[in-house]
């Protein structure tokens, strides 16, 4: 089944036998747009230095523009999805490991970075915006005046904060993520349709953290980052994917752990994306009062 706003994929080789490539084709502006950004990912980051590190990755075969069709073509990557690892705990921790040591060669690329006005705009002002709108034209006065607080807050702690930033992939989790029949390597990190190349690499494990727990648990991911905002602590599966090696599961561990952010102003940060990021690739869910209510509204709650 296709979701509205994402790509069709069509799978080229001989019949019977493992696809050689895929191809990806979009009519919406939000699937067009994942397309062009994946494209433009998989460009940039096809020829990183670390060994096998660009091997993971889909290459990029060719794009074009048919009428209002836009389409590209991927290399296809062998494996299977990570998905069926997530509700074995022992099976899930594996899993979660060695996609951290898949992404790491992309996350290296990423430079410090002295957040300055643009990069608070992008990060903070805009995401805030997408939140106000998608509450609606009359949400109640104390959700505006937290959204508000949250903005001037998050300003305050990022204005001239050093930050490394650099490319991510955007939606991180282990269906997007392909192993090899052991479940002990990866062989593929797919769908690049949300990177982007001007982001905190700790958005990608902060995703990978909670959509593990949101899918394990069977919750909507609103629940999930509410729960952390209230009472300030990490499972053992958010530990291992953040990289926080101390026992203690508090948000007293050190804040370079999270690239130099404090776990609140990260969580913040990371819900702002992750609210952007889905409604621009599912449109529909705007008018999705269920979705919104416990993804937008519920977080918002906690200000």
């Amino acid at each position: 089944m296709v979701r509205p706003g994402e790509p069709v994929v069509f799978a080229l080789g001989r019949p019977g036998a493992p696809a050689d490539a895929f191809v990806r084709v979009g009519r919406s502006p939000s699937a067009i747009a994942g397309l062009v950004g994946a494209e433009a990912a998989l460009t940039s980051l096809g020829s990183m230095p670390a060994p096998n590190a660009a091997a993971l990755l889909p290459r990029s075969l060719g794009s074009g523009v048919v009428g209002p069709l836009h389409w590209l073509a991927e290399t296809a990557a062998s494996g299977e999805p990570g998905t069926d690892r997530l509700m074995d705990p022992n099976a899930r921790r594996h899993a979660v490991a060695a996609v951290i040591r898949a992404i790491e060669p992309v996350h290296a690329t990423a430079l410090e970075t002295v957040i300055g006005d643009d990069l608070a705009q992008r990060w903070i002002d805009d995401r805030i915006a997408v939140a106000r709108a998608a509450l609606g034209s009359s949400p109640a006065g104390s959700t505006v005046a937290g959204l508000d607080r949250l903005q001037g807050t998050l300003r305050g702690r990022l204005t001239g904060a050093r930050v490394r930033v650099g490319w991510i992939h955007g939606d991180l989790w282990l269906p997007n993520v392909l192993f090899d029949p052991s479940g002990e390597d990866v062989t593929g990190l797919v769908d690049w349709d949300s990177a982007s190349s001007r982001e905190a690499p700790l958005q990608d494990r902060l995703h990978l953290a909670l959509t593990t727990r949101r899918r394990a648990e069977r919750r909507q991911l609103g629940p999930v980052v509410a729960e952390l905002l209230m009472n300030r602590r990490w499972t053992e599966d958010d530990r291992l994917a953040l990289g926080l090696d101390e026992p203690d599961r508090s948000w007293d561990a050190p804040a370079e752990a999270l690239d130099g952010l404090d776990s609140t102003t990260a969580i913040w940060l990371y819900w702002l994306r992750f609210v952007e990021t889905n409604l621009a690739r599912h449109p529909e869910l705007g008018s999705d009062r269920a979705w919104l209510a416990e993804n937008v509204a519920r977080v918002v709650a906690c200000l």
